[in-house]
């Protein structure tokens, strides 16, 4: 039994004291630059810090997202949130001036997996002089929305499932269906066996996540860690 009464009120901040960087990486392997808000707590001496990466979902960035961040960060994790230049806010706006015949690449199905595990990548070059070597990089937390729901599950090792799609997308009156109409981007892509699990990810939350007929049951089932999946009756 658990006397949820005796916890801690996670509403409220935690007890660290919250510093927020800006990074800009380029991944030269993909000829891509993104930038990542890093909240990073302070004063926890030598103990452990465990890490989550979050994914922002379409058409929007990090720093929508800043309000949880910062809060999970205040509980002493070191939160890390790239952008997603294919899919993301500016993207919308080049769509909307001409510039893109979509509101996203189609890559981002690819990419956006790619930029969380560089990220990681980044945070283990940094680890030994920023951090100390404090950051527990063997145990990471992914979390994302919407799209970025799709990401982190990509990460845990969910793998498309290119015929349940296209049964799906074949679907008389699927346009009706928002997600589905994402999804269905995918179908552009080459079709071959993308697998994006990270070993280093051992936990995910999936908010409001584009996963059901890009994965199925046949990619899905594919994951083997812990999965905390959140959405609402009006999603």
């Amino acid at each position: 039994q658990v006397n949820y009464a005796s916890l801690k009120d996670i509403r409220k901040p935690g007890n660290y004291q919250v510093k927020k960087e800006v990074w800009t990486l380029t991944d030269a392997s993909r000829n891509r630059q993104f930038y990542v808000d890093v909240y990073i707590p302070q004063g926890k001496g030598n103990a452990k810090t465990p890490v989550i990466v979050f994914s922002h979902g379409l058409a929007s960035r990090p720093e929508d997202y800043s309000e949880g961040l910062q809060q999970l960060a205040s509980y002493g994790y070191l939160v890390a949130a790239p952008q997603h230049p294919g899919s993301d806010v500016l993207y919308l706006q080049g769509m909307l001036e001409g510039f893109y015949k979509n509101i996203f690449d189609v890559n981002e199905f690819i990419n956006r997996p790619l930029d969380i595990s560089y990220v990681i990548d980044e945070l283990q070059r940094r680890n030994a002089t920023q951090f100390q070597g404090k950051l527990d990089l063997n145990n990471v937390g992914v979390a994302g929305h919407s799209f970025g729901g799709y990401t982190v599950l990509a990460l845990a090792g969910a793998t498309i499932d290119f015929d349940n799609l296209q049964k799906d997308c074949d679907r008389p009156y699927q346009a009706l269906d928002i997600a589905i109409l994402l999804e269905c981007r995918a179908l552009e892509l080459p079709r071959k066996d993308y697998n994006f699990r990270d070993p280093r990810v051992k936990a995910v939350f999936a908010a409001n996540a584009v996963n059901r007929s890009i994965f199925g049951q046949k990619g899905i089932e594919k994951i083997s860690i812990p999965v905390f999946l959140a959405s609402g009756s009006y999603d």
